[in-house]
């Protein structure tokens, strides 16, 4: 596209916003993936903790940090990201893929237990989210406070990541009401 010159003594048009969906070609943007996501998360605590670095050191250290990380746990960042292309298409959210495990002996069946919803092992950032929420409903008059209140000061006071509170906002949502409602 070519710009013209405007003229001197007249005023140019104000060009048009785009949304922030869509990038300069007008196509949509592309959905971050696991990685993007992963550094989104880190790079706050990691630009603070080395406010010197540049951004091409900052990047080295986002990819140590990243190939540090266990298969189960990129796992959890793959899935994220499969989730929010599914959201930005329109399509359902992805199932999870289930691991191949040995067909039982008819008489090895599973007895019906209390316990059975209840998911195996705890993420870590929801065990460190509920402890600070503890402290900061521990701190505040409750009469006053608010999920959003306590969203922010994740973000501000306890050095959460604006992703990590988005991606947790159903269970930091549910978990407030049961602590206020025992």
């Amino acid at each position: 596209a070519v710009s013209k010159a405007v003229p001197s003594g007249k005023t140019s048009r104000k060009r048009k916003t785009k949304s922030k969906s869509k990038s300069k070609s007008g196509k949509k943007k592309r959905t971050p993936g696991a990685y993007m996501l992963f550094t989104a998360s880190i790079r706050p605590k990691v630009t603070a903790d080395n406010p010197e670095k540049k951004i091409t050191e900052l990047a080295k250290i986002f990819g140590q940090k990243w190939r540090a990380l266990s298969e189960e746990e990129q796992q959890v960042w793959k899935d994220k990201a499969a989730v929010l292309k599914a959201k930005a298409e329109g399509g359902s959210v992805p199932a999870k893929k289930k691991k191949k495990t040995a067909k039982r002996a008819p008489d090895e069946e599973e007895t019906d237990s209390d316990d059975e919803d209840e998911p195996l092992a705890k993420d870590p950032t929801i065990s460190k989210l509920e402890s600070a929420i503890d402290e900061i409903m521990d701190n505040i008059d409750l009469a006053t406070l608010t999920v959003r209140k306590i969203k922010e000061m994740l973000v501000e006071n306890h050095n959460f990541s604006d992703n990590v509170v988005t991606t947790h906002k159903k269970h930091i949502k549910m978990y407030v009401k049961s602590k206020v409602n025992n």
